[in-house]
C-alpha cells in the first residue's frame, strides 16, 4: 500500500475481508505487502466477529481479543496513511 493510495485501497480491503470479489484489489496485492497485511489482518477481525454469541453481552476474552485486533490494524493503517 503506497503511501498516496492507501485511502484508495481502504474500502475494497474491507469488501475484501467481508467476502466480496475485488478483481482491482487481487491484481495490486502480489505487488503491495501492507495491503496484504492489512487483508490478513481484517479476516481475522471479521472471523472473530462472526465467532461472537448472538445476543447478550460479548464475553471478556472476545472483548480483549478483537482490541489486539484493532490495535494492529490501526497500527498498520496509520503506517500506510
Amino acid at each position: 500500500m503506497k503511501k498516496h493510495g492507501c485511502r484508495t485501497w481502504l474500502g475494497l480491503l474491507c469488501d475484501e475481508a467481508d467476502g466480496k470479489k475485488t478483481p482491482r484489489l487481487r491484481a495490486h496485492l502480489p505487488d503491495c505487502p501492507p495491503c496484504r497485511a492489512m487483508l490478513a489482518s481484517l479476516k481475522r477481525t471479521v472471523a472473530v466477529l462472526k465467532s461472537a454469541p448472538l445476543g447478550g453481552k460479548p464475553t471478556s476474552s472476545l472483548k480483549n481479543a478483537l482490541r489486539r485486533r484493532l490495535r494492529r490494524s490501526s497500527r498498520l493503517a496509520v503506517a500506510c496513511l
